[in-house]
């Protein structure tokens, strides 16, 4: 989104037609997904180490109830 749209009044217009709403929150996630690729590559890393962490672990309960 340009910042003309929001500068001066053009923010208070936005709430009397929320019609850009949707691009604002499209534009939005944009950025931050372009400003955040470490953030989301270490995102991904643990939830990765999570899962493994949740099989190693049922693997190890189940082997431990066997004795």
């Amino acid at each position: 989104m340009p910042y003309s749209t929001i500068s001066g009044t053009g923010l208070y217009r936005q709430f009397f037609d929320n019609i850009l709403w949707p691009d604002f929150i499209r534009a939005g996630r944009t950025a931050a997904r372009r400003a955040l690729p470490e953030a989301n590559a270490a995102i991904d890393g643990a939830q990765r180490l999570m899962r493994s962490a949740r099989t190693r672990r049922r693997s190890y309960t189940s082997t431990s109830r066997r004795t």
